[in-house]
This record gives C-alpha cells, sequence and structure tokens, in this order.
C-alpha cells in the first residue's frame, strides 16, 4: 500500500509542469493572480551582455520598482509604473501558462522595459523561464536579439 501511495505521489509531481528554471504555474491561487505585483529588475542582458547600467541612465527609470502588473476592474489587467509613461499596455497569460504577453501601444515610454520602440500596437511574448517565490525570469527573442529580465516581486 504504502509503494503504490508512493508512486502515485512520484506520478503526480513528474507530470507537474515547471518552468525551465523553477517553479510551476500550479497553485492554489490563479497564475494571473500570483504574478500581480510591483517588480523592480535585478537583471537586463541583449544577447548575453549586461545592459542594466544603460537602462539605468533612462530618465523613466525608477529606483522603488521598475513596473507593475496590475489588474483594475475597470482597465483590467494593466503594466504600470509610478515613473514611466507607459499609456495603455495590457498583459496576459498565455493558456498553456509557459508565456507573459504584453500588448504595447503607441505611446509607449520605456525603452528600457520594451526592447524596441513602438508607433503602433504589438504584442511581445515573454517565455517564463522562472516563477518562485518573488523571482520571476523571462526572456524574448526580437528582430534577431535574445533579452532576459530577472526580476524580483516587490512586497508592499
Amino acid at each position: 500500500m504504502r509503494i503504490s501511495v508512493a508512486l502515485l505521489i512520484c506520478l503526480l509531481l513528474a507530470g507537474c509542469k515547471k518552468y525551465p528554471d523553477g517553479g510551476h504555474p500550479g497553485g492554489l491561487k490563479d497564475l494571473s493572480v500570483r504574478i500581480r505585483g510591483q517588480y523592480s529588475i535585478l537583471t537586463f542582458t541583449v544577447d548575453g551582455f549586461d545592459s542594466l547600467p544603460q537602462m539605468k541612465t533612462d530618465p523613466d527609470f525608477c529606483t522603488a520598482y521598475q513596473f507593475e502588473l496590475a489588474f483594475d476592474e475597470i482597465l483590467g489587467k494593466t503594466v504600470n509604473s509610478e515613473c514611466a509613461t507607459f499609456g495603455n499596455n495590457y498583459w496576459g497569460i498565455t493558456d498553456d501558462k509557459t508565456q507573459l504577453k504584453i500588448a504595447c501601444h503607441f505611446n509607449s515610454g520605456s525603452a528600457g522595459l520594451y526592447p524596441i520602440e513602438f508607433n503602433s500596437y504589438s504584442v511581445i511574448l515573454w517565455d517564463i523561464l522562472r516563477f518562485k517565490n518573488n523571482e520571476l525570469w523571462l526572456k524574448t527573442n526580437l528582430n534577431g536579439k535574445e533579452y532576459e529580465l530577472k526580476c524580483e516581486k516587490n512586497n508592499k
């Protein structure tokens, strides 16, 4: 009996989808609820090179936190910052819970958070590499370059 219970637990744990660098989308709360919050950017690399110092020279770079994945009853899921002018930018999670979608609009202001300047509506899919405890690691490929963000969720 003990062996069959142990085998069942192992099969259930092995069947859980995990992110490449740790964490999983499961939990008592929906991923789109758990991922909400204010984030500080710990590392930002472009093709493996540290680009955080350059990002910090942007006048829109906040020292308290860099962006917030928020939810509002009227506006829905929005990307906000107390320092930057993001305009009408929205976020979501793909159905398979492996990517963070950020829909960007014309008046996006922070070149550091968005790897390219936008003059129209665009959607960037960030692969979720790790979502565990307060860590959120993301990666995307855009215009032939690889961008990686390692963020830490701020506790309010």
